[in-house]
């Protein structure tokens, strides 16, 4: 494995890279990457696919840096400084393992930043999302005193009614969030409301709004809303919006048109895919999947350097819902380059589901950065040595 591919592999949390360490002799020249990845917050979502923590220490375990105390010293330098939250939690995970194999440095340096921080919270006014101090201190609370134990668990009371939504108020949000470069992501709450709440009569109305609108930006703010119910008109001038100058009603065209079994869908799914659009032309391709559209896109995403998280999951949508014996190469370029661990482990089982799951990257599954891929690859090895144990006693 050459250098590159290891940084590569490394980054994205594969179980290749801590392999390599472990069975390569001139591993030594990897020990740079590893301390680099190390200080720096690696995962792609935090929140939903947790720390790299686990998978970090395993390769400094591998690379044989904790027997030589090479590198904990300098973890514990980064620990000591003011941390972003993900980083922060990267940090401690590591420095957990590290207390945890007997390391009193590590566990005087968690314990250290445990005091910095209840003192610094209890003077702090405000708390920036960035680092989420008071949310830090929980961690190392909860680590200080122990694992805590389980708790009776209470009656719930009932849950909070949501917010009345109208469509006088989310048209009005519409245009408030005109000229808001995080109007996608604003607006999301209220079509999520609107959608649960709103009469068929009142998404006709919307509609029409959405037609006669002249701003694209607020049309693509009401257009939010036909991502999670169908456009009640005919869908015509939506192949128009996703072809608009304006990045974000392109965007959400594409989300309400992929709701739609149509041909025509289709076809404009085919057309994006060849003139370089490929995240918008899968998204379409979800409900629309044709067998003989696999050539094409296999010619688009292997040649694609870079595998961004609409594609991995659009992909994995795919392949999880229409079985193939030739998909093998698709879902293993997937597999490599995608940046998202939760998403690559969708694709791991897309493999198994069409029976093009490698063994070689079933043993890499084992050292895989994400928890529920380690998991999944445990019981497909347990799972394939009963069956081998059965046969055997069969003969």
């Amino acid at each position: 494995m050459t250098v590159k591919t290891f940084s590569h592999d490394f980054r994205r949390g594969l179980g290749s890279a801590v392999i390599e360490l472990q069975k390569n002799p001139d591993r030594a020249h990897y020990r740079g990457i590893v301390l680099r990845c190390c200080k720096k917050n690696i995962a792609y979502d935090w929140q939903c696919e947790g720390t790299k923590g686990h998978y970090l220490y395993s390769a400094i375990c591998a690379l044989g840096a904790k027997e030589k105390d090479e590198f904990e010293g300098e973890i514990i330098a980064a620990f000591s400084k003011r941390l972003e939250y993900g980083l922060f939690c990267q940090l401690a995970d590591i420095l957990c393992l590290y207390a945890g194999g007997g390391s009193e440095k590590s566990r005087e340096a968690l314990c250290g930043k445990y005091q910095n921080l209840l003192d610094q919270v209890s003077r702090q006014r405000i708390f920036p999302f960035k680092y989420s101090e008071q949310t830090q201190l929980e961690y190392l609370t909860e680590y200080i005193n122990g694992k805590k134990e389980k708790e009776e668990t209470l009656p719930q009371g009932p849950k909070p009614e949501p917010p009345e939504i109208t469509l006088e108020i989310y048209a009005a949000k519409a245009r408030e969030y005109a000229d808001d470069e995080y109007a996608f992501v604003r607006m999301r709450k209220f079509s999520m409301y609107l959608s649960k709440q709103a009469k068929q009569d009142e998404f006709a109305m919307l509609a029409s709004m959405v037609e006669c609108e002249q701003s694209d930006e607020i049309r693509a703010n009401l257009l939010n809303v036909f991502r999670d119910v169908d456009f009640p008109r005919e869908i015509a001038p939506l192949f128009d919006y996703a072809k608009s100058g304006s990045g974000r009603l392109r965007e959400i065209a594409v989300l309400a048109l992929g709701r739609f079994a149509d041909g025509r869908v289709h076809d404009l799914a085919l057309e994006f895919i060849a003139s370089g659009r490929l995240d918008d032309g899968l998204e379409l391709l979800l409900k629309n999947w044709r067998k003989e559209d696999e050539p094409l896109v296999r010619k688009y995403i292997m040649a694609s350097k870079e595998v961004s998280h609409s594609m991995q999951q659009s992909v994995n949508d795919i392949y999880s819902r229409h079985r193939s014996k030739s998909c093998g190469d698709i879902l293993a370029h997937i597999y490599k380059n995608g940046e998202c661990t939760l998403c690559r482990s969708k694709t791991v089982r897309a493999m198994h589901k069409n029976r093009v799951l490698s063994e070689d990257i079933l043993d890499e599954c084992l050292c895989d950065s994400y928890e529920e891929t380690r998991k999944f690859a445990k019981q497909k090895m347990r799972n394939k040595k009963l069956k081998e144990e059965k046969t055997n006693e069969n003969r």
